[in-house]
């Protein structure tokens, strides 16, 4: 069925119903410059603002010339609708000491977010031309194990974008992640951001994170099996694992999964994302 919604790229404009949203993201993912999916450069800079519904908003300033690959990816992203009904599905954040990332951006439509991953991804590292500091926005990326005692070290690639000597970051695709913290530890690795959060936009954040960190938190694969061996980020019940299964996130039933087993998560989803005037 998938297969025959692409033999035929679909009219200029994106359908309403979701079946034919994700046709249409697929089909961009796979032609990128056919109509529709092609846009015209970013400016210098531009605003998006992330609606979550009575939970409030939040707008992000990018500045085009951090890394204008993934300010260009996000630039498109956006127009593109990608973000609609979007869950912050790792909220790594318990109080105002005790706080890391959120991350989002993985589309639950059934096919979307595998297609853009594997035909989409931007194989390179890049450099951080600013830091990684509370407030500003990156993209999430893959991690490439170094090993510079090897005759050809994995992440020799990566250099000299990535300047770390245990991993290097590449291939992000479209998941993107706020840091709460300074994190300034990733800029060596090559987490470069785009933007940060303007105004008041970060209480907004925190206060879902108030509600998200501290009932889900940390994703499940990157928390142990026993609570006494975990991190402060991993939320357990009855000892078990309360956060999100990421690879779960691929599979058709994504959006169910988090409907269901995630309810005050996908009460507090972003609902839209879009361009706004950057006020100062």
């Amino acid at each position: 069925m998938l297969l025959c919604l692409l033999c035929v790229p679909p009219l200029l404009g994106f359908s309403s119903t979701p079946g034919g949203k994700a046709a249409e993201l697929i089909r961009c993912a796979l032609w990128a410059d056919s109509p529709g999916c092609a846009f015209p450069p970013p400016p210098p800079r531009f605003a998006v603002q992330f609606e979550c519904g009575q939970y409030g908003s939040f707008t992000l300033g990018v500045i085009t010339e951090w890394q204008p690959i993934y300010a260009t990816r996000l630039w498109q992203l956006v127009q593109l609708g990608y973000y609609e009904e979007n869950p912050l599905y790792r909220f790594d954040y318990r109080n105002a000491t005790q706080r890391f990332v959120v991350q989002y951006g993985a589309n639950l439509l059934e096919g979307v977010q595998e297609v853009w991953e594997r035909k989409r991804a931007i194989n390179q590292s890049t450099p951080a031309l600013v830091a990684n500091t509370r407030g500003r926005l990156t993209f999430a990326m893959e991690a490439m194990v170094c090993n510079t005692s090897a005759e050809s070290d994995p992440c020799e690639p990566y250099r000299p974008a990535c300047t770390a000597e245990d991993y290097c970051a590449y291939g992000g695709s479209t998941q993107i992640y706020i840091n709460l913290e300074n994190n300034s530890r990733l800029d060596a690795h090559g987490f470069a951001p785009i933007g940060e959060i303007l105004g008041d936009g970060m209480k907004v954040v925190e206060s879902l994170g108030q509600v998200i960190g501290n009932r889900y938190g940390e994703v499940k694969e990157l928390c142990p099996l026993h609570e006494a061996d975990a991190g402060v980020f991993c939320i357990y019940k009855n000892g078990l694992r309360q956060g999100v299964d990421s690879a779960r996130l691929m599979l058709p039933e994504a959006r169910e999964y988090m409907k269901n087993a995630f309810p005050l998560m996908w009460d507090r989803r972003v609902r839209s994302a879009k361009l706004v005037e950057w006020l100062e």
